[in-house]
């Protein structure tokens, strides 16, 4: 018998086709007499459709250059066959002289249709390896934060925001992470690794310092803390704050880069063009817009539209750096 408090992770096996024949039976005879949980494989399926659409991107062969130079060393070194001696026309050679700048025109047209392609092929092709690059980089931050939430003395939850004081900024999950020496100095946090690691981050010790001693130094360190990432800032549930945690739900988003400062545009990080999100499965997706939450709700607004916690358990926002659970810079 279906179990309720399992009942979301069977109708995501459900969806995706992941369930035996008896667990598949059962869920089906729990949807007939359960008309909310008919409503909710509904809106499940709403929400993983975007998921398909990102099946079809398959990064290319990691040993794709190698293959391609080793294939133009090859025929370049083939021997080539003695060309014929060119035959002389009539009228001096005028004739001979007309075919070769034909084929002058010829290859010219070409170069330039060779060029033209590959210029407009350049940028995306670059774009496209700095979101896998950012990827890779955010499965590193992830792998962190597992390690973080299974330590016996953090009880499943993740680094959690708090309501106030100098642990109530977004980017305060990377000295945390770094004091349990989880998260090395090397691991840039800048989108796509292409920008330096930071030198000398803070510890938990010296943000405190800095809160208390330092306020004005403390608000411009927090606004670097995470580099260009922003991190979820929990949800309030009866007047009190919470964080996520490991069994919060596969499907809820904890990292993305970061938003732009105002407005509600896509992440600066990739041009505008997009962002990608981290969900506590661990799985990384490139969005083309912001509304990728459990719900479609904008990530990195609440459900009032404000940056700040999430309403409920299912209304995670990610917040940047310096964003705090109950509006920026308070």
């Amino acid at each position: 018998m279906l179990k309720p408090e399992t009942m979301e992770e069977h109708l995501v096996g459900y969806l995706r086709n992941d369930l035996d024949p008896a667990s598949r039976r059962a869920v089906e005879a729990y949807l007939r007499t359960h008309p909310e949980a008919a409503a909710r494989v509904e809106q499940l399926r709403q929400n993983l459709a975007p998921w398909d659409e990102d099946a079809g991107r398959v990064a290319p062969p990691s040993d794709l250059v190698h293959r391609t130079l080793a294939r133009i060393a090859e025929h370049r070194a083939r021997p080539l066959p003695r060309a014929p001696r060119p035959r002389s026309y009539e009228l001096g050679g005028i004739t001979s002289r007309r075919f070769r700048l034909a084929d002058m025109a010829v290859a010219a047209a070409v170069l330039l249709l060779v060029g033209v392609v590959g210029l407009a092929w350049i940028p995306k092709t670059r774009q496209r390896a700095n979101e896998l690059a950012c990827q890779n980089q955010m499965r590193v931050v992830w792998q962190a934060l597992q390690n973080y939430s299974d330590a016996p003395a953090n009880h499943g939850e993740f680094p959690r925001v708090e309501a106030n004081g100098p642990h109530s900024v977004a980017g305060i999950f990377v000295p945390m992470l770094q004091d349990a020496g989880l998260l090395t100095s090397d691991v840039s946090l800048v989108c796509s690794g292409n920008g330096p690691a930071a030198d000398g981050r803070p510890s938990l010790q010296d943000l405190e310092q800095l809160y208390h001693d330092q306020p004005d130094t403390f608000k411009a360190v927090t606004r670097t803390l995470a580099g260009t990432y922003a991190y979820t800032l929990g949800y309030t549930d009866n007047g009190t704050l919470h964080g996520l945690r490991r069994d919060s739900g596969d499907l809820l988003p904890l990292l993305a880069d970061a938003p732009p400062e105002s407005g509600t545009g896509l992440s600066p990080n990739h041009g505008g063009q997009g962002q990608n999100v981290l969900y506590i499965g661990g799985n990384v997706r490139w969005c083309t817009q912001r509304t990728v939450g459990v719900n479609c709700d904008d990530i990195y607004l609440n459900q009032d539209g404000k940056l700040g916690t999430g309403r409920k358990w299912d209304d995670t926002v990610l917040g940047p750096s310096y964003a705090t659970p109950y509006g920026v810079g308070e």
